[in-house]
């Protein structure tokens, strides 16, 4: 027992920001009485950098050549160090003309990669839809442009089959009206006879 009570160590990491690490040290005193304290100071530019570099490793972007997926990841595990520090700078000018301390600590760097991907899988995720529904319409499109050139090459070779039996139609209506006609003259010339025939008839 001794010997596990020598050797035992145990690692406890706090973040010194707000009422909850002031509020452990008060109900715990041996926080700060019995253990070794390690003050982890902020990361350097280079550490930042090569952070970003392992969080983005493997990440996938899918937006092009591998090039220029690899040229983007340049420009972004640049830029996050740079909004890192360039907030840890505006909060030292904060507390000085507020004298309100606002601290930025490597978890709201790890923070800000994460928030990056996630923004970029979003952004990229409502691209892909409009993407797709604009894939969706310029088929749809094509498909609207060969069914009209389709019915318009019907309507093309159907068109003299159409006039011919416009003009059979038009031959067999005058044929019609002819006959009618005749046939008019026909019953005028009976009825003509038959009014004769019952005059004589009177007379006789």
């Amino acid at each position: 027992m001794n010997s596990v009570r020598d050797n035992l160590h145990i690692v406890m990491a706090f973040n010194p920001i707000g009422d909850t690490f002031r509020t452990r040290i008060r109900n715990f005193p041996s926080i700060i009485n019995c253990s070794a304290i390690d003050w982890f100071y902020p990361w350097p530019e280079d550490a930042l950098i090569e952070v970003a570099e392992n969080k983005f490793e493997g990440f996938e972007m899918d937006i092009g050549t591998k090039e220029v997926e690899a040229e983007l990841l340049k420009k972004l595990i640049k830029v996050c160090p740079y909004v890192h520090l360039t907030v840890k700078k505006m909060c030292v000018k904060f507390e000085k003309g507020t004298k309100r301390a606002v601290h930025v600590t490597p978890k709201n760097y790890l923070d800000l990669i994460e928030m990056f991907k996630h923004f970029f899988n979003e952004v990229k995720s409502k691209f892909d839809k409009n993407i797709k529904k604009y894939k969706a319409g310029v088929t749809i499109m094509n498909d609207t442009a060969i069914q009209a050139k389709e019915l318009v090459e019907s309507v093309k070779r159907l068109k003299p089959e159409v006039e011919e039996k416009k003009r059979n139609a038009e031959i067999k209506s005058k044929k019609a009206y002819e006959e009618e006609r005749k046939a008019a003259i026909v019953l005028e010339s009976q009825s003509k006879v038959k009014d004769e025939v019952e005059m004589k008839k009177n007379e006789a």
